[in-house]
């Protein structure tokens, strides 16, 4: 049985799913972007995966 046979027979159900679209360059961020975006997690209630998806620098 192949590897793609036993993962498609699997009982295993993926819950999530991320599709890679960039080509993996690094961002840079300035120091007073930096501090805005720490500030920005420190807010309650604040999802930080929100709030790094949100940043294209």
């Amino acid at each position: 049985m192949s590897m793609l046979e036993h993962t498609l027979k699997s009982d295993v159900t993926a819950r999530r799913l991320g599709v890679i679209t960039e080509t993996g360059r690094r961002r840079w961020f300035s120091k007073d972007d930096k501090a805005r975006i720490v500030e920005e997690t420190l807010v309650p209630g604040a999802v930080v995966s929100e709030i790094a998806a949100g940043d294209t620098g």
